[in-house]
């Protein structure tokens, strides 16, 4: 598989892309799963809250965003749908990975992030 990176150093593999399909939220809930997550500061995820790769790739592309590490965690972008919007002065985007999320729309979004 081929690694890609953004310019905002978000890091995949075309294999991983054709894996993710849902936000981690879907299949964890509220329980922590170690994972590879990612802040969005243009969002204002950061400290505790961040994003899974799928929410960071189709969620907050052209957005700044970083790595943050791999460890437990639970993804927000998912869990905070209801909070939407202006959150503490942040433009806080609404979870486009529900439900799946098809592979065209996931190479748009990683397009959209730099990489394309």
């Amino acid at each position: 598989s081929t690694g890609l990176t953004t310019t905002s150093g978000l890091t995949t593999t075309t294999t991983s892309l054709t894996k993710l399909r849902t936000c981690s939220y879907v299949e964890t809930g509220g329980d922590f799963v170690e994972q590879h997550w990612y802040n969005c500061y243009t969002c204002g995820l950061l400290w505790d809250k961040g994003c899974c790769s799928l929410c960071a790739i189709v969620c907050h592309a052209g957005h700044d965003v970083g790595y943050s590490r791999k460890s437990s965690f639970f993804c927000d972008c998912g869990a905070e749908v209801g909070t939407a919007g202006l959150v503490n002065g942040n433009n806080r985007v609404v979870c486009q990975c529900l439900k799946s999320v098809g592979l065209e729309e996931i190479w748009r979004g990683y397009e959209r992030s730099g990489a394309g």
